[in-house]
């Protein structure tokens, strides 16, 4: 790919599309630039019809979509006339990430000179960018099933919990999946199949490591998980019942499927196949972050390479944009303070055929002009979003924006964010309720605190801004309603 920015863009384009948060997290420029570029490169086989526009201060990023109804339909008819297009995703998503993997891995075997260094580094970047361009398609998908479901459940009280059923992944996500394994160790060991510590028990989980350690990765320095993370795991697991939670946990699957098999059958062919279209498109979502996970954890000895190389640290080199790292590939030394800079402030903005980055001054006018926070909203006590989660809960707001504020978090807080990924699995379970920007059907923060049952209400725009920590909140996850019963500050 050539990732040479065509700009400036005219930004009044941005006035003329409807805005939608696409959630955020801690981030390097190096993710949160391939993040926009699936806007700004048109992709063969799954272009986009929309715009992006994503901040980042201090590695904070948050990305916002702009589009219109017209532009997402065109998207959304292509898998509703022709829902073989989402298996097709799903092989597309299996195939690119195996023949990354498989490249990188022949990398990985032999010495890299500065050459199969550069080589090796333009296949990630193809890579990473060609899993990258499905999740813009699935969130825009996303939007327009919910759009078409609230057309099919309108009349009903409970749509956001009809919605919610609907979106019940096709297929396991790979959280759970992860769990489920952990489990079944623990209950072999349990009934004495296998004994802790032998060798047996350590292929074990070496088996579960190489298929899901990479689960936590994100965008910033979040770490893969290592054998002692699950043979922790498996030693908690053992402290209850570990084939009780196995057979606890079949029991909520099969509940999930009764109800959703029983509310199909209330509906007419369009209503069965926009519920098809969102439980195979919430599990898509979760096979692209697993697969962009996959293909970060395989890549990472490029970057200790050119580490080595370069004599410039890693976390630097995933700072820079992908056409500096190709040219330090060839010598030539990126402007650190450019960078420094870009880092503190920037806005990248994309539209199909350009892409720009503003600094300074320049990003400061945009987020005035486009991003502003709404007026109205910090005098606001009560804020209606859509339900995820079933359920109720109070407790002390805790905004958690990156790994690195995971221990703000204690057990009872309600967990607010812009959404999560794989690695919040964790601290998800202790929260009384969850609070969240992302209001998708497929946004991991829907599927994984319906499949763990916690209350969960999504599509509060600007969460993390409105809410503070110490604020005490009530979720009710029955009506889809935030209330603030007393600030933090008074």
């Amino acid at each position: 790919m050539n990732f040479a920015e065509k700009g400036p863009i005219n930004q009044k384009v941005f006035s003329e599309k409807s805005r939608y948060p696409e959630g955020g997290r801690a981030c390097y420029f190096l993710y949160h630039y391939f993040c926009c570029t699936q806007y700004g490169f048109t992709h063969p086989v799954y272009p986009h019809t929309g715009f992006i526009a994503a901040t980042m201060k201090d590695h904070l990023v948050k990305w916002e979509f702009y589009s219109s109804d017209k532009d997402m339909n065109l998207i959304f008819e292509r898998f509703y006339e022709n829902p073989e297009e989402l298996e097709a995703m799903e092989n597309y998503l299996n195939k690119t990430s195996a023949d990354g993997v498989k490249k990188l891995s022949a990398f990985a075997s032999v010495q890299l000179s500065d050459r199969l260094l550069k080589e090796a580094f333009e296949n990630y970047f193809e890579s990473y960018w060609s899993l990258m361009v499905t999740a813009g398609t699935l969130r825009t998908l996303d939007r327009m099933v919910v759009k078409n479901l609230r057309k099919v459940f309108g009349s009903s009280k409970n749509a956001d919990q009809l919605i919610a059923l609907s979106a019940v992944p096709a297929k396991p996500a790979y959280s759970v999946k992860e769990e489920l394994a952990i489990l079944y160790l623990a209950a072999k060991i349990n009934t004495g199949l296998i004994k802790a510590g032998s060798a047996e028990y350590e292929n074990e989980i070496d088996k579960i490591k190489s298929e899901f350690c990479f689960g936590p990765l994100g965008y910033f320095n979040e770490k893969p998980k290592n054998f002692s993370a699950y043979d922790a795991g498996i030693k908690e697991a053992l402290k209850n019942n570990p084939q009780k939670m196995l057979d606890d946990k079949e029991k909520i699957f099969s509940k999930d499927e009764s109800a959703r098999s029983a509310l199909a059958e209330t509906l007419d062919e369009n209503g069965r196949k926009l519920m098809k279209m969102a439980a195979m498109a919430a599990y898509l979502k979760d096979l692209y972050k697993y697969s962009v996970n996959k293909i970060q954890y395989h890549a990472e000895f490029l970057f200790s390479a050119l580490s080595k190389n370069s004599g410039k640290p890693i976390d630097f080199i995933k700072d820079l944009h992908p056409k500096e790292i190709l040219d330090l590939l060839n010598g030539v030394m990126p402007d650190e303070k450019n960078v420094l800079e870009r880092v503190k402030h920037n806005v990248v903005l994309a539209i199909p055929g350009q892409m720009e980055t503003l600094l300074g001054a320049d990003a400061e006018k945009f987020e005035k002009v486009y991003l502003s926070l709404d007026s109205n909203s910090s005098k606001m006590k009560e804020f209606k979003g859509r339900i995820a989660s079933k359920g109720y809960g109070r407790g002390v707001v805790k905004i958690v924006r990156s790994p690195s504020e995971f221990n703000k978090l204690n057990a009872s807080d309600v967990l607010v964010v812009t959404n999560t990924s794989p690695d919040f699995v964790a601290i998800m379970k202790k929260a009384a309720a969850i609070i969240a920007e992302d209001g998708g059907i497929t946004a991991h923060v829907s599927v994984i605190s319906r499949e763990f049952g916690i209350p969960c209400v999504v599509g509060i725009r600007d969460a993390t801004d409105i809410f503070q920590d110490g604020d005490m909140v009530e979720v009710d996850a029955e009506r889809g309603v935030v209330k603030i019963i007393k600030r933090g500050r008074d």
